[in-house]
């Protein structure tokens, strides 16, 4: 039987930022990290695709980055990695049932003047609240029950206006991937005091959400810092779905036997990097405490399909348009929203919520089919020049990966903030958990990634 100081579960940017934390202030632990895919990444994920026989970085999972993201940034001036701008110039268009509307900046500001006001109003309304947060204890906040006793849907049906309620529908879909009806609102207010306010989750630009790309791709990250970590002599297996945890003791304080179906590796230290829901899928002796099981029982996926389409030429920007565009009640087109891909001509677009269910059962051939038809429409295009300008489609269901089962972000529904408190973070004895939904800054991103890597192996060294 192998034995090491920490085996950690899962090779994605959180579980390879805990190894690294934990070697540069104890270099000689012996580290081992077990992976049930066949490469490292988690959720980012970047293909090479052959575009017009040129070599391209396709990122189908997580890719944006800014400088308020600062675990993140100093991971990249670590290992040497450039950043790009986030394209931005020109008109964006929004389609609202049959309608489509022309604007520029965050929001559609040539629609109903009172929708904006109260629009407006909103924005600085849950701003207000989450300031008010302490993200180390949310769940103390003297309205917190309320709040987490209703869904983001509940609020926005209190919405004067129709042009409100359907921004903050999208505000929802583009930044949680999941419906108004599926989400917390104390979750939402959360999640907006992370990052900062809601324009810098919306934001393209000015160090927003989507400010910046990553140069190589943003698995070039995972994959840097694994071969960094190999050269410091931790051992990373793919190919091993951990299949059982084992402790000697009830209360996780003696050693543990990790049970892949290759081989066994005991330590005694472990950290669980991935969600709630994968982590529930690995049997554990003794059983884990209710309350975390408890838990993980409430926390699924959200459910996204992201899109790549490359073209001849950024025909678009011909138009002065920016690439940028949300949809929302068009039940016949795929996408919800989508921006410029910056370089090679191409389009990024996101399938999500009840959207990406249902297109989910379709084949990416008629996913392509009716984005075609999707972008001839908004841009005011035939579909004949749509299909003579595609090069190159592709596309990620991440609700259909086996290791993932779904994206952005973990939802959290009504009652979970409150009823389980820190539930998602407290070790169970020597078992810990890391994952991007831990962390107190830009959760769900790759910069919470890193954070929690970072607080888990903190954890560990208090005990070592």
């Amino acid at each position: 039987m192998l034995v090491y100081d920490v085996i950690i579960v899962g090779a994605g940017l959180s579980g390879l930022s805990a190894a690294h934390y934990l070697l540069e202030q104890e270099p000689d632990l012996r580290v081992l990290i077990v992976e049930a895919r066949d490469r490292v990444g988690g959720r980012l994920l970047t293909q090479t695709l052959d575009v017009e026989n040129a070599k391209v970085h396709c990122d189908l999972g997580g890719q944006w980055v800014s400088k308020k993201q600062t675990h993140i940034m100093d991971m990249l001036e670590l290992l040497d990695i450039g950043t790009y701008k986030q394209y931005t110039e020109g008109s964006s268009f929004i389609q609202i049932k049959d309608k489509v509307y022309t604007y520029n900046g965050i929001v559609p500001w040539d629609m109903s003047w009172l929708g904006l006001i109260e629009l407006q109003y909103h924005i600085w309304r849950i701003d207000g609240f989450a300031k008010q947060i302490d993200l180390e204890k949310p769940w103390e906040h003297a309205r917190a029950k309320e709040w987490d006793a209703i869904t983001v849907q509940a609020y926005i049906d209190k919405m004067w206006t129709a042009q409100a309620r359907d921004m903050f529908t999208l505000l929802c879909l583009t930044v949680c991937a999941c419906e108004p009806n599926e989400i917390s609102f104390f979750c939402l207010i959360v999640s907006v005091t992370e990052v900062g306010g809601i324009n810098a989750m919306i934001d393209n630009d000015d160090d927003g959400a989507q400010d910046s790309k990553i140069e190589g791709g943003a698995q070039l990250v995972c994959t840097k810092l694994a071969e960094r970590l190999q050269k410091k002599h931790v051992e990373i297996v793919l190919d091993s779905p951990v299949q059982l945890i084992e402790n000697t003791q009830s209360n996780y304080q003696g050693m543990f036997k990790v049970t892949t179906p290759q081989k066994i590796y005991q330590s005694k230290f472990v950290v669980m990097a991935l969600s709630p829901l994968l982590s529930s899928r690995i049997e554990c002796k003794p059983a884990l405490p209710s309350y975390r099981d408890q838990f993980c029982q409430r926390t699924p996926m959200a459910c996204c399909i992201k899109t790549v389409t490359y073209f001849k030429t950024a025909w678009w920007r011909d138009d002065k348009a920016s690439g940028t565009f949300m949809t929302l009640d068009v039940e016949k087109y795929p996408l919800t929203n989508g921006m410029d891909g910056t370089i090679n001509n191409s389009i990024v677009g996101f399938i999500l919520g009840n959207k990406a269910r249902y297109w989910s059962t379709k084949t990416k051939q008629e996913r392509q089919d009716a984005i075609v038809v999707q972008f001839a429409e908004m841009y005011n295009k035939s579909c004949k020049f749509i299909e003579e300008q595609l090069i190159v489609y592709e596309d990620m269901d991440w609700g259909m990966e086996q290791y993932t089962r779904g994206a952005f972000d973990t939802i959290f529904g009504c009652g979970l903030i409150v009823n389980f408190k820190d539930a998602i973070t407290d070790p169970i004895g020597n078992l810990h958990y890391a994952g991007a939904e831990t962390a107190t800054r830009w959760s769900g991103y790759m910069s919470g990634a890193v954070e929690a890597g970072e607080r888990v192996a903190d954890e560990i060294l208090d005990k070592i």
